[in-house]
């Protein structure tokens, strides 16, 4: 409790030392990376009416307890922006809302800020002792006999954490038949080495140990992770699963921004009374599609950019729709990305671009400006707007502007959300230890920076960019320990 001045915090635990090795895990599982975390919030999923066939399709594989042998692994590839997270978010909730969470052994989604394959393994572990009825005593004991094991080499994780525990339950799945854990977004780990090694550990759980589980892993059809699965022992166990661009992929766009526009129509209705309807037309709704080109993520980032808050709905639609890129200069997505950053006026271009840099900067460092395994989303401590204000000499104010008009392409999150704070935090101590930090929408739009073909003005030269940043955070630090007083944690670790 608050009295005065004074902060008084009083905490009751109610851990069980029989527990401690599930505690334990629970502290080093990448929490950012599992289907519900807060940290990916707005989780992507499947619009009701798009997709429907190769969701149902998988849960139809998932439940069924005699598949085609010897079909033990999925692919699910497709270039960036068709919905691979969305499909895999769908086929999770689906069956933790259907009663089957006992078939979800665990889900584990790469992404910015959690790219590192040696977390994979822990937290899995960690949903499967929840997941699965009898799992939860059998992985505690392991952690407790030796608590370094979540530090180890992935194969020692594979064999302790997963396969001695599995095995001694073995007589007791055969209710449950195979469950399934779900990897999202393998080509965003950290490296094509890493990425590698993770479809090791996926053949080895069933060549080498035969454990009663399945995989489904999705990804973008990169050469070395389709080589992977082309050769002996993956292409024996394995089956391909392409998102198409087919006639009801098109459909399916077409109910999504339907849906979609008329939402953003109810939620602005004070600017949008008088706009007839439809709107948008069918034909501005089919030039999307067309423009989309199966990417799913170029129409959500229209339909963000559209309904951002301060904007005319209307407005924004046009600057979409009356831009066209020229074909055979840059694609559909990087002149929407264009657009959307050319919004920002001239006289706030070097904000833009020091926000930018900073969003670069965190895709490649953010483990750097961390504790090792805190449980906040490891880009908090690194782009937080006070941070980014600071670093680059610009007011709070002016970063929150600027980020408004970034709306299609980031987001501003808060490491806690309002329900999992006390009721008697003051609101100077909410903003002190519970900033808002800027996140990418999506992994695309990163790579899109750092490509100077095809960012053109916006691109940003991350080495530059880092050394600036290094430059300006050592300054601070030198005035810090001048003037004694307390610079944030993050200036400190770029500077040891």
């Amino acid at each position: 409790m608050f009295t005065g001045g004074t902060y008084n915090h009083n905490v009751t635990t109610n851990t069980s030392p029989q527990d401690q090795g599930i505690q334990d895990l629970s502290k080093i599982a990448s929490r950012g990376a599992m289907h519900d975390s807060s940290a990916r919030v707005p989780h992507p999923k499947c619009h009701p009416e798009s997709r429907r066939r190769i969701v149902e399709a998988f849960i139809a594989w998932i439940k069924n307890p005699n598949p085609p042998e010897p079909e033990h692994v999925r692919w699910l590839n497709a270039p960036f922006g068709h919905g691979k997270s969305a499909v895999m978010q769908t086929i999770v909730d689906t069956l933790l809302s259907t009663g089957f969470a006992h078939l979800v052994a665990g889900a584990f989604f790469f992404g910015p800020g959690h790219v590192d394959a040696h977390d994979l393994l822990p937290t899995i572990a960690y949903q499967i002792a929840i997941n699965i009825p009898g799992m939860r005593e059998l992985i505690n004991e392991a952690v407790m006999r030796d608590p370094t094991i979540p530090s180890k080499s992935m194969e020692l994780q594979l064999c302790h954490l997963i396969v001695e525990p599995l095995l001694a339950l073995a007589d007791g799945l055969h209710h449950i038949h195979h469950p399934t854990i779900l990897i999202d977004g393998l080509d965003e780990c950290a490296t094509t080495a890493a990425q590698r090694s993770v479809l090791d550990i996926v053949a080895d759980a069933l060549v080498k140990h035969k454990l009663p589980l399945r995989f489904i892993v999705a990804s973008r059809p990169e050469s070395h992770i389709q080589l992977k699965f082309q050769v002996q022992p993956l292409s024996q166990l394995s089956k391909f699963i392409e998102l198409e661009n087919d006639l009801q992929a098109k459909l399916d766009m077409g109910a999504f921004l339907v849906d979609s526009f008329d939402a953003i129509y109810e939620g602005h209705l004070e600017v949008m009374s008088e706009v007839p309807k439809p709107w948008p037309s069918a034909q501005e709704i089919t030039e999307l599609i067309i423009r989309a080109n199966g990417q799913y993520v170029y129409l959500t980032t229209v339909v963000t950019f559209v309904d951002a808050e301060f904007f005319d709905p209307v407005s924004q639609l046009d600057v979409v729709l009356k831009g066209r890129p020229d074909y055979s200069e840059v694609s559909n997505i990087d002149f929407l990305y264009r657009q959307i950053l050319q919004r920002v006026p001239k006289a706030h271009r070097t904000v833009l671009q020091h926000i930018l840099a900073s969003l670069v900067i965190a895709r490649h460092n953010s483990a750097a400006f961390r504790e090792e395994r805190v449980e906040l989303p490891k880009l908090v401590e690194l782009l937080t707007v006070h941070v980014i204000a600071d670093i680059w000499d610009h007011t709070k104010q002016q970063i929150l502007l600027v980020s408004q008009a970034l709306q299609g392409v980031t987001k501003l999150n808060r490491a806690w959300t309002s329900e999992e704070i006390p009721n008697q935090c003051p609101p100077d101590f909410i903003e002190t230890f519970n900033p808002p930090y800027l996140q990418p929408r999506h992994h695309s739009f990163l790579e899109f920076l750092e490509d100077e073909n095809r960012a053109g003005e916006f691109y940003c030269n991350r080495k530059l960019a880092e050394a600036e940043w290094i430059s300006r955070s050592q300054s601070l630090l030198k005035d810090a320990l001048r003037y004694k007083y307390v610079p944030r944690v993050a200036f400190i670790k770029l500077c040891i």
